[in-house]
């Protein structure tokens, strides 16, 4: 097969959030008034990467499901007017596009979500994802979630690129616990798609569900032996651990994280932090670089409001030669 048409696609579910910042969270029955608003956006765990990826300067695209409803609608052209290539993009009739309700503390930048799915109608199943089985091939990589749809097109996606030698991202953002009372995963087929990954992605609370302990560097290694061919645990503001194999060795390092700018809303931060590490890797960097982009993308993400705010590739070098990193010649950034 002849060069790939995209560099980075993500498969996943979009939303329409709305934002609201609050001096502190809700308890049970009290009522608290938002210091400030942010209006509905386009957003999505795979979504939010993918633009993170686009910003950075690579070809991108998007498959997923919205209604045909308004917000739909207007997630189509937000994604439209960014570059992403959304071709592919399937528009269900008569349903409604998913939202999400975000609160964000004004003190600290953490935030909780409340999530209205589109349900059954915005699940990517196996025979979408047959169908559109080329456009998959044609990319150099494929990104793909699991926080608000059964895991079944996602193995089907996966191993279609796999066969074609399209790399595969996954982002593992919620406790197993969550996928198999949700009914999107078993314990089998998580494995399953795990084991056709290039690129794992998990957050604390995933490694801790899966390990059953806090030890974050043995836990990635654990899942290494799962199949992938990196695996990367974030570990908030301390950065992330990233476990690969090396002279058949299994290796790791920590790449540390940022401080010293104001967080404002964490929302997608994690997300972008895979789109980071997705760029430094198609690059062909080494980890160690990999690790430190995503770090920064996720950081600067943090300072901005709202999930899909992603951070220009400008900003990102600026950020990193402050940091001890020099642009180079064909490359983002290398080090002194």
């Amino acid at each position: 097969m002849g060069e790939k048409l995209l560099d980075a696609i993500a498969l996943g579910a979009c939303n329409l959030d709305e934002v609201a910042f609050v001096p502190k969270f809700a308890e049970a029955e009290e009522k608290i008034n938002a210091t400030s608003y942010y209006p509905p956006c386009a957003a999505g765990v795979a979504m939010d990467c993918i633009s993170q990826v686009n910003k950075l300067g690579m070809r991108t695209g998007w498959f997923g499901i919205t209604g045909d409803d308004m917000a739909g609608q207007n997630a189509v052209l937000e994604l439209v007017e960014d570059g992403i290539d959304i071709s592919r993009a399937i528009t269900a009739k008569g349903e409604r596009t998913s939202k999400a309700w975000i609160s964000v503390n004004n003190k600290t930048g953490e935030r909780c979500h409340v999530i209205i799915p589109m349900g059954e109608a915005g699940f990517i199943n196996q025979e979408q994802v047959v169908k559109n089985k080329d456009y998959f091939e044609n990319a150099r990589l494929i990104h793909l979630e699991l926080l608000q749809m059964p895991i079944d097109g996602m193995i089907e996606a996966a191993k279609i690129a796999k066969a074609a030698g399209t790399a595969v991202s996954f982002d593992l953002d919620v406790a197993p616990a969550y996928a198999y009372e949700s009914k999107y995963a078993t314990p089998k087929s998580l494995k399953e798609l795990i084991a056709n990954t290039t690129i794992l992605k998990a957050c604390k609370n995933a490694a801790v569900d899966f390990c059953g302990h806090c030890d974050y560097e043995t836990a990635a290694e654990e899942m290494l032996n799962m199949g992938p061919d990196i695996v990367i645990v974030t570990i908030g503001e301390k950065g992330c651990i990233i476990a690969y194999r090396a002279d058949g060795e299994i290796k790791s390092i920590i790449s540390p994280g940022f401080s010293g700018l104001t967080i404002v809303d964490t929302t997608g931060a994690g997300d972008a932090f895979q789109g980071g590490f997705i760029y430094g890797y198609l690059k062909g960097y080494d980890y160690a670089k990999c690790g430190a982009i995503a770090n920064a993308c996720g950081y600067l993400k943090s300072t901005r409001v709202g999930a899909r705010n992603s951070v220009p590739r400008a900003e990102v070098e600026a950020f990193m030669k402050k940091q001890g990193w020099i642009e180079s010649e064909g490359g983002l950034i290398d080090i002194f």
